[in-house]
Parts: structure tokens; sequence; C-alpha cells
């Protein structure tokens, strides 16, 4: 049993008590946009999709750019090793004329202000690619977690939140499209809340499954 997105466009016309119309500003592109906006601001929220990239690796290059899909790094291996995750102020501290080490074999990595992963040194052969592993959100990106596009697509979560993208979109729908109705305000706040709920519950199962892990 799952959620499709047949469903969830039909669970999101029926909060709002509103049918999909061309003609005007509720068309299906902005039905489906405003899902898949839910699905990527879930997966977000709780944090809970991830998978691992290769990057590759240049001579001398310290500094690259995460996937699109990427939000946060948490682990990055290079020629099997894991590196140890740091900040620019740890290096200054701790690693004194660090940016002047001369290529060699990376050991340590951080985010850097423009947001991209830096390795520290830069590598000085391109042989072996980065691995890095880190939390993604849904996107067109290749190897990634696809956006919700044919009818028979469902969110890959578990079932009793499959219907979250279709509650963000009620809430957004409601304060973009249709803030002149009441009706549909009153649906959207709901909505809102019920997102806002169920984000927490999922978070929260998150919590206990790592707590009975240990």
């Amino acid at each position: 049993m799952a959620n499709t997105l047949a469903d969830l466009e039909t669970r999101v016309q029926d909060y709002l008590d509103k049918e999909v119309d061309e003609a005007g500003r509720f068309t299906q592109t902005r039905l489906d946009r405003a899902i898949n906006d839910g699905y990527i601001d879930f997966c977000n929220k709780t944090r809970s999709k991830n998978r691992t990239a290769s990057v590759t690796t240049v001579v001398s290059q310290s500094a690259y750019d995460l996937p699109d899909d990427m939000l946060r790094p948490v682990r990055i291996v290079y020629n099997d090793t894991e590196l140890t995750p740091t900040t620019y102020d740890a290096l200054n501290r701790e690693r004194v004329g660090w940016q002047e080490e001369d290529a060699g074999t990376p050991d340590s990595w951080y985010i850097n202000a423009a947001g991209s992963i830096a390795v520290v040194p830069a590598p000085s052969v391109n042989t072996y690619a980065l691995s890095v592993f880190g939390e993604i959100v849904p996107s067109d990106v290749t190897g990634g977690l696809a956006l919700l596009s044919a009818s028979t697509d469902t969110p890959a979560l578990p079932y009793p939140y499959q219907v979250a993208p279709a509650l963000y979109a009620v809430a957004y729908l409601a304060a973009h499209i249709f803030s002149g109705d009441a009706e549909a305000q009153a649906s959207g706040q709901l909505a809102a809340a019920e997102y806002d709920d169920m984000i927490g519950d999922f978070i929260g199962s998150l919590v206990n499954e790592s707590a009975y892990l240990k």
C-alpha cells in the first residue's frame, strides 16, 4: 500500500476543495511543484535521506563542490581512509601553517566559506576520488533520490508519512494561490499544523530507533 503522486494530487484538491484549473492559477504544474517542494522540505527537515557520491580529485586542489542534491556531507573517504572532519577555525588553532602545506595525502576535511568541501592537505595525485556520504533531498540529479513526476511515483518515505508532501502543498497553495479564500486559508492552517506535527513525529521515531539500536 502506498500513496502515489496521483493520490497526493487528489488529497490536495480535496483538502482545498478546489480542482485544477489550467485556465487559472491553480494549474497541474503548480500543484505538482508544490507537492515536490513538500517532499524536498520534509527530507531536508528530517535529514532522513542520504547517499554516497564520488567526487573526482585534482592535483593540488583543496576545494570541491558538493553534488547539487547533497545538503550536508557526513563522512568522506579517500583511498579507503576516512578523513577527520574539522573546521576552518579549528585548523587555525591546532594546525599552524596548514594553508601552506605541500600537497600530499588528505587526512582532514571541512566546509569552506563557499559551502564546498575542502580537504587538507590538497591531494598530490588524482588517482583516488573522494567518496562523500551525505544527507540529500529529492532532485533531478542522476543517482540521487528522484522527484515525483509520473502519476504512479511514490515518496520514498514510510507509509504514514507519505502524505506529508501533500500537507505542505495545501499550506503553500492556500497562502500563495488562494490567499483571499477564507475556507482555503483555514484548510491551509490545519494542514501546516499537521505537517509540523508529522515532522516532529518522524524525527522522534528516528531518535527512538537510534537509541534502541545502541
